[in-house]
């Protein structure tokens, strides 16, 4: 992803990279010189560039960039006297010229040296797509290449239709996949037969979109956000990070998956017993599962996957096991 960082931590630095290292226009970026919303015309192709994101694999425009046949060749930016005004009349555009709405949109303004300042717009891939561009009885549906926007034709819409209905069905797909493979322990790691907690935060980029997480960029920088491990390695599905106990089992783990899911598992809430049975204490379940939420939201945002996330929670193991207030 060219701009791989929050929307709303970048600088000109950030923007000027761009044009150092020569990032082209694609499937997920588009430099606009200039932006004007004065006649209808102009707000509907205005629309229809965000709509075609949304609709596709989601990216970036930046206004105020000069690009010459995609290139971006300069950052003059844009001259305008109250950022704040333009921003507030873009979203609305958005808000009621596109059907459905679209979540999730973040516009960006970033202050030049030179004065002026470039408006960055993030658009998600959306669960909801496809979008129409509606703005004054308008009824056309847009997508994306390498070669900028196109209308989509029936072909088009019935494929965006059927992967739009797909999605939660893939998602619950991959959750009972990879508990059966906890509960079979069929996992990158040995750890002990008791009660296991399992949380997978799962963006929904992971099965709408080809982007990939820089899996080099996650292990130089785990330690930042997963904090209580200690352990990691590289595996087939991406990067793991780790704490173990005696007997080289372990404890817990992230799994981080190259297509942007979080995995984490723990094995060790259930130390207690009463009765002869293993006890869990709510609490520190819950504790643990906010805290491991948490470091994986974290991770996600500074490695620029974006929401929207699903959050399950899952219990492996616990027949006859009670929970304690």
């Amino acid at each position: 992803m060219p701009l791989n960082k929050p929307i709303d931590t970048l600088t000109e630095t950030d923007l000027r990279e761009l044009i150092t290292n020569q990032v082209t226009e694609s499937k997920t970026m588009e430099y606009k010189e200039s932006i004007t919303l004065l006649t209808d015309s102009a707000k509907k192709e205005f629309l229809a560039d965000i709509s075609s994101f949304a609709n596709t694999a989601g990216g970036h425009i930046i206004y105020g960039v000069k690009e010459d046949q995609g290139v971006p060749i300069d950052l003059p930016g844009l001259a305008i006297s109250n950022i704040d005004a333009e921003i507030l009349t873009l979203e609305g555009v958005i808000r009621t010229g596109i059907t459905p709405r679209i979540s999730g949109v973040r516009l960006q303004p970033v202050q030049l040296d030179n004065g002026n300042k470039a408006i960055v717009i993030y658009v998600p891939t959306s669960w909801s797509s496809p979008h129409m561009v509606s703005h004054k009885g308008a009824s056309r549906f847009y997508g994306r290449s390498s070669n900028g926007k196109y209308p989509l034709d029936v072909q088009d819409l019935r494929q965006a239709f059927i992967l739009s209905e797909s999605t939660g069905d893939r998602i619950r797909d991959f959750r009972l996949s990879r508990i059966a493979k906890i509960a079979a322990a069929d996992i990158p790691l040995q750890m002990s037969d008791s009660v296991k907690i399992v949380v997978h935060i799962i963006p929904l980029s992971a099965f709408s979109t080809r982007e990939k997480l820089d899996i080099g960029e996650v292990a130089t920088n785990f330690h930042q956000y997963f904090r209580n491990t200690t352990n990691r390695r590289y595996n087939i599905d991406g990067f793991i990070t780790f704490s173990t106990g005696g007997m080289d089992t372990a404890l817990q783990y992230f799994q981080i998956f190259r297509t942007g899911q979080v995995e984490y598992v723990t094995s060790d809430l259930a130390g207690q017993r009463f009765e002869g049975a293993s006890v869990i204490a709510s609490l520190n379940a819950e504790r643990e599962i906010a805290e491991a939420c948490l470091q994986s939201l974290n991770a996600l945002k500074a490695f620029a996957v974006e929401p929207p996330f699903f959050i399950i929670v899952s219990l492996v193991g616990v027949k006859g096991v009670l929970l304690a207030d």
